[in-house]
């Protein structure tokens, strides 16, 4: 795997998949450990010899190991290797981690690959490893890789300045080299080693003096570098023989100052290498005329002969000025011309010039485009938008030529094109640009199609009622209520770390806590070992993911991913108060082994706080007597049942026949089915009216049972009172009657 430069959000990644048992590959105040080191060995790669014979070094390879020795709980490490390649060209490597696969490697399984780039042109190579929990750490001595080298350039003796035949030296040594421990928690101190570089030496070849010394710009050519870019430009002084005194010289170097323009000059070692000092008796620049003049003379005394066949007389620095447009592109000769050499015993001396070519730069067209929807996995039976807009050249993009990997190609005029794939397969798209002045450039991608029904969809889903709505009502909901949002993922493949960013209004909500839920079946990285990142929050966002610990095995399929809990802080007085539970952005992704990412649809929750409730759905309440008529000190059953079903309290009224209020008997709970049933006993005789009703709920309206009579007659032992008292009283109206008899009688 490639980490991908100037990628901070990768890179972060990259650190939540190692954390917490590797530490990042940082170097600071390191402690003393003097049998720890980094070597590369053989230390000394030599070719040729001291006499400059004419052996064919140039094609020859080479190869060196670099390894870690002495070392104690390594468990990662970050290595910047590199060479010389003007005179080394890179031919291949072999990486020796881990040490289950190697048994003279380093680290052990299970791994992670940070880096392992190779930059054959400007000579360096990056390799980066680290082990991941349960991995051991690593002790003692192992190979890190080797590398395969080719010797391209063998120079001559008069390139060194020397009368000898010399030697070129080139170092194989580290910019960086940083060695991680394994730490589980407290301060990162990385561990303390040396560095043991090589040397790959050269010697020169053998050349035979000219007749005349050579005045000679090296290099003989230079091309390719493109707008501002400064570059230098030696004169050379070739082929001076015993029988010379060289005293002064008075050079001048023209050019084309339209393409190039000169920015300084510099005086070259060579006089110096037999006069005890030198003194410029000119030293000038004309970029309106294109021309560099540069004199120099000795100041005696002198060695004599000069120790120096060959040398450099002085150096110009130039900066590009133009880029061309055109092809061929615009050159020039860099000519030196006049040019005046003056012994010291022969005056003026005869020679010939060597002169060097600039050759202006042509940039290529950019090649450069989007696509839509992003990832690398992509579902088949869908349009992908694929986008060349960013694809550039001054003169303008004429052509758009598309590949699309799958047997289909065409050609556009213009940057933005759609295609569809009807089959599942791995694809690489190829773009080919080509600008108005006829020259192209490609840029390609490569990609994974798979079937529909298969493509991945992270979801905010509400666990109440499995909808992406999260809907309540003022009149029933609260200030501080908090309620859980799941986020799930569904139909994906070779899964091996995520994350979920959920955006929501700050001015709503807020996020009291998030969590993995490890202990759900349902978890999508149910039963492996992860790495547990910390969670990231602020005001309006929470940002929550996880990496499996080792490369394998991947989880697939459907699973919930994380649980957030949000708390209410604001309830509306009117309407409604609503926001997106947005997950729709580059930070929520999945990501496959090789850290690619895997293309999802993405489906964002909505919350809601309505102020009215919608309206109630109508009830009705059933009411029943089994005995309408009794006698006092008898019971009869009331019962009946809510219509829509629920499990409610039920109250009881009663009142005396012909009365205007209602009296409170009782309430009772009915069963989860609605219904309800209560055993009545009267303590009075009379005609009672009764009646039910229940208040109802958030979701249904009251109801109440229409009015039903209950007559309650008095018992047999209540009579007999009422008799003796008619007896009694008809007994006292005939005793009444016979007195007043008898009186009339007598008068």
């Amino acid at each position: 795997m490639r980490l991908p430069s100037g990628s901070a959000l990768m890179v972060m990644l990259i650190i939540m998949l190692v954390a917490p048992t590797v530490v990042e590959l940082t170097s600071s105040n390191p402690t003393t450990l003097t049998e720890t080191v980094v070597k590369v060995e053989p230390t000394l790669v030599e070719f040729g010899n001291v006499s400059g014979d004419s052996i064919p070094i140039p094609g020859t390879r080479f190869a060196v190991t670099v390894k870690i020795y002495n070392v104690i709980n390594l468990y990662g490490f970050d290595l910047r290797f590199r060479w010389n390649a003007t005179f080394l060209q890179y031919v291949n490597s072999s990486v020796h981690v881990s040490k289950d696969t190697y048994a003279d490697g380093v680290l052990w399984n299970p791994l992670l690959q940070l880096a392992d780039e190779v930059n054959a042109t400007e000579g360096t190579y990056w390799i980066s490893y680290a082990s991941m929990s349960p991995a051991p750490s690593f002790n003692g001595t192992g190979t890190v890789f080797t590398m395969t080298f080719e010797v391209i350039k063998q120079p001559y003796d008069y390139e060194t300045g020397g009368s000898e035949v010399g030697q070129i030296d080139t170092v194989l040594d580290f910019s960086s080299t940083d060695l991680a421990p394994r730490v589980s928690e407290g301060p990162i101190t990385p561990i303390a080693h040396g560095v043991e570089p090589a040397t790959v030496r050269v010697w020169e070849k053998r050349s035979e003096l000219p007749t005349y010394p050579i005045l000679k710009v090296v290099p003989t050519e230079v091309e390719n570098l493109p707008g501002n870019r400064t570059f230098d430009l030696s004169i050379w002084i070739i082929g001076v023989g015993t029988e010379y005194d060289i005293k002064s010289f008075n050079i001048t170097l023209s050019f084309n100052s339209t393409l190039i323009i000169a920015t300084g000059i510099a005086e070259g070692p060579w006089l110096r290498s037999y006069a005890q000092n030198t003194t410029e008796t000119t030293k000038q620049i004309d970029n309106d005329k294109g021309v560099a003049t540069y004199a120099l003379e000795q100041i005696p005394p002198t060695t004599h002969p000069p120790p120096a066949t060959s040398g450099v007389l002085f150096t110009v620095t130039f900066q590009v000025a133009y880029e061309s447009l055109e092809y061929p592109p615009p050159s020039c000769e860099l000519t030196l011309e006049p040019a005046k050499i003056v012994d010291r015993n022969i005056g003026s001396l005869t020679h010939t010039t060597e002169n060097s070519t600039y050759t202006a730069y042509r940039p290529l067209p950019i090649a450069k485009f989007t696509w839509s929807p992003s990832g690398h996995t992509l579902p088949r039976d869908q349009t992908i938008t694929f986008n060349a807009s960013e694809s550039y050249h001054p003169l303008g993009i004429e052509q758009y030529a598309w590949d699309f990997g799958d047997g289909n190609k065409t050609t556009s005029a213009t940057p933005v094109i759609t295609h569809v794939y009807d089959a599942e397969s791995t694809v690489t798209v190829v773009l080919n640009v080509t600008d108005y002045g006829n020259f192209w450039n490609t840029s390609n991608v490569t990609l994974s199609i798979v079937e529909l029904q298969n493509a991945p969809q992270i979801s905010v889903i509400n666990p109440l009622n499995e909808s992406n709505n999260f809907i309540f009502y003022r009149n029933t909901t609260y200030v501080g209520f908090r309620f859980n949002v799941t986020v799930w993922v569904s139909n994906v493949a070779d899964l091996y770390a995520y994350q979920v960013r959920l955006d929501y209004n700050s001015t709503l909500l807020s996020m009291t806590r998030a969590w993995l839920p490890t202990w759900d079946l349902t978890w999508i990285f149910y039963g492996k070992t992860t790495s547990k990142p910390p969670t990231t929050a602020g005001n309006s966002y929470v940002q929550i993911g996880d990496a499996i610990v080792g490369a394998y095995p991947t989880s697939g399929g459907t699973g919930l991913l994380d649980v957030i809990e949000l708390e209410i802080i604001y309830a509306p007085t009117s309407e409604t108060a609503s926001c997106s539970l947005d997950i729709s952005h580059a930070d929520t992704f999945l990501l496959d082994p090789n850290i690619n990412p895997i293309s999802a649809e993405k489906t964002n929750g909505h919350y809601d706080l309505i102020y009215l409730r919608p309206e109630k759905v109508a009830s009705t309440i059933s009411f029943m007597i089994s005995k309408s008529t009794l006698s006092l000190g008898e019971e009869t059953t009331i019962s009946g049942a809510i219509t829509p079903s629920c499990s409610a309290n039920v109250t009881f009224l009663c009142r005396l026949s012909g009365e205007s209020n209602w009296t409170y008997l009782l309430a009772i709970q009915t069963d989860t089915q609605g219904q309800y049933a209560y055993v009545w006993k009267p303590d009075n005789a009379g005609t009672y009216e009764i009646k039910v009703s229940w208040s109802g709920d958030q979701n249904t309206s009251q109801a109440e049972s229409e009015i039903r009579m209950v007559k309650v007659e008095p018992g047999p032992s209540e009579t007999v009172p009422y008799i003796v008292a008619g007896l009694a009283a008809t007994a006292i109206m005939l005793a009444t009657a016979f007195y007043f008899t008898r009186i009339r009688k007598h008068k």
